[in-house]
């Protein structure tokens, strides 16, 4: 039987563990499947869980590995022109070599799709890209050790 949180009566969002041995965990993934970060872990007798919200929550060990997006906007539309365009991809956590586009190696280019500063601000669009590895946070892009990527984004803009 496969390990699970069920609903166990305490309210409409409380959850308990159920089906995992005494010395095992359940691990709580960032989506379904194992090839997901890994979130938390629960005892296997947790009860009591409340779901809070349903927006992600990054750990710091999350956010190293995921990719970031720099850039400025002259204006406020999605045709406004993009300038200071940087992506960085750390593959390994921050600890590692990654990979750079944009002011310090590499190339690219990004379109929007959407963007909405009023009310909860939102960002969508897409991008092509060729990273360049850099063995630490000092070093030089190897222009030899470059690859290219492309992608979209969609996300809420937050205030830093």
């Amino acid at each position: 039987m496969p390990a699970r949180a069920e609903i166990d009566g305490h309210g409409p969002d409380a959850w308990r563990v159920t089906g995992v041995a005494a010395r095992d965990v359940l691990y709580a993934r960032m989506g379904p499947g194992t090839a997901y970060p890994v979130l938390t872990r629960f005892s296997p007798d947790e009860r009591g869980m409340r779901q809070v919200t349903c927006v992600p929550h990054y750990t710091p060990a999350h956010r190293a590995a995921m990719s970031r997006a720099e850039f400025s906007l002259v204006g406020a539309g999605p045709d406004a022109p993009i300038s200071d365009l940087n992506l960085s991809w750390w593959p390994e956590g921050m600890g590692a070599p990654f990979y750079v586009a944009g002011g310090e190696g590499g190339s690219v280019e990004m379109t929007l799709d959407a963007l909405t500063l009023a009310g909860d601000p939102r960002i969508s669009g897409a991008f092509v890209a060729r990273l360049c590895r850099k063995q630490g946070m000092f070093s030089k892009p190897d222009a030899e050790a470059c690859i290219d990527a492309n992608g979209s984004l969609e996300t809420i803009l937050v205030k830093e």
